[in-house]
Order: C-alpha cells, then sequence, then structure tokens
C-alpha cells in the first residue's frame, strides 16, 4: 500500500491573521496603538505604533489569555479551507505552530475546527525544519522566511519542497538566498501543488 505523503501546514500568517489579532488585542491595552492587518505587516520584528516594551506587555497578556489564539480572524478562505480538510483524508496533515500560553494547543485544534478542519492534528514546535525532516515531510508552508529557507537547506536530498506565502514582511533576494524556496500568493497555490502529485 502506497504510503501517504506528509504535509505540513505553519498556522499564523498563513491561515490565520495574527498581527491583526496581535495589534487589535494591543490597542485594547494602548488606544494609541493602530490594528494592522497581516497584509500590511512591513516588517517581521515589529508592529507599527508599538514600543518594544508595549510588545512584551501585550505578550504577556496574551499569553495568559484562554480565547486569544482561538478568537484569530482566518486569512485562507472557506473553500481553501474545505480543501485542506480533504486533504487530511489523502494525506498525513501537520499544523506546525511556535504558539506558547495557556491552553494554546486546545484553542488551535478548537480554532482549525471551527473552520472546517475535523481532526487537525497539532504540533507546537519552533524547529520546523527538524520536525520536517523527522516526519519525512514532502510539503511545507510558512510565513517566516527564515524557517522556509531553513527547512529546504535541513532536509536538502529529500523528497521535499518548501513554500514561502508571500507577506510584506517576508520580501528577499532570491538570488542571494532560498533559490528553491517556492514562494506562493495563496494557500490555494500551495494545496494545488500538493493535489498534483497524491
Amino acid at each position: 500500500m502506497k504510503s501517504k505523503k506528509v504535509v505540513l501546514f505553519d498556522i499564523d500568517g498563513v491561515l490565520a491573521d495574527f498581527v491583526e489579532g496581535f495589534t487589535s488585542y494591543a490597542q485594547g491595552l494602548f488606544p494609541e496603538v493602530p490594528v494592522t492587518q497581516t497584509a500590511n505587516q512591513p516588517r517581521w520584528d515589529g508592529f507599527p505604533g508599538m514600543t518594544h516594551e508595549q510588545v512584551e506587555s501585550v505578550w504577556q497578556e496574551v499569553e495568559l489569555d484562554r480565547l486569544f489564539w482561538y478568537d484569530l480572524k482566518p486569512l485562507a478562505s472557506p473553500d481553501e479551507f474545505l480543501a485542506l480538510n480533504q486533504l487530511t483524508l489523502a494525506a498525513q496533515v501537520y499544523f506546525t505552530t511556535a504558539r506558547g500560553g495557556v491552553d494554546a494547543l486546545h484553542q488551535t485544534r478548537e480554532w482549525l475546527y471551527d473552520q472546517g478542519v475535523y481532526k487537525p492534528s497539532v504540533i507546537l514546535v519552533k524547529q520546523k525544519g527538524e520536525v520536517a525532516r523527522a516526519l519525512g515531510a514532502s510539503y511545507m508552508i510558512d510565513d517566516k522566511a527564515g524557517n522556509a529557507v531553513y527547512a529546504e537547506y535541513h532536509n536538502k536530498g529529500q523528497a521535499f519542497k518548501s513554500y514561502l506565502i508571500d507577506r510584506p514582511y517576508n520580501q528577499f533576494d532570491a538570488q542571494v538566498i532560498g533559490s528553491k524556496v517556492k514562494r506562493v500568493q495563496t494557500v490555494g497555490e500551495y494545496l494545488n501543488d500538493i493535489w498534483q502529485s497524491i
């Protein structure tokens, strides 16, 4: 019997709008902070209108909140989530995320279920390249350029393809680094590539 391909999905910045959720939460603590969506986030390591101290304060609150991860708005469309759920029947799908805090795993599973992914397998992890190799993954998508590039490097020689979903904060010169990472505009593009090979 042919073994199922292993497919990895990052969540924040790919499936869920973490940036909007985080800056909305911040505005509740610091009214002067503007709400920003992932599509408009200029930098990976900062938020418009927020000081380093404010960011740290918001993270402290987020990590104690039992609903923060659950309340995030989806970035993928309902049709993309439908196709993603169908993929879980044809492949081994894992959702890899660096989320932390109270009930992060439970919140994430419930959020995915509410988007139509009925039996989500969630892994809380920061070392995504290592996880991809350990699981024998064929595909991985992330919004952090460093994760996508490192995963491609770490899985060199394997039947593996790393994808980067296009965001303002993850632009880099592919001729200099990460030329084998495939940049896509939507989750649908990633799903289409996977469906063609299974």
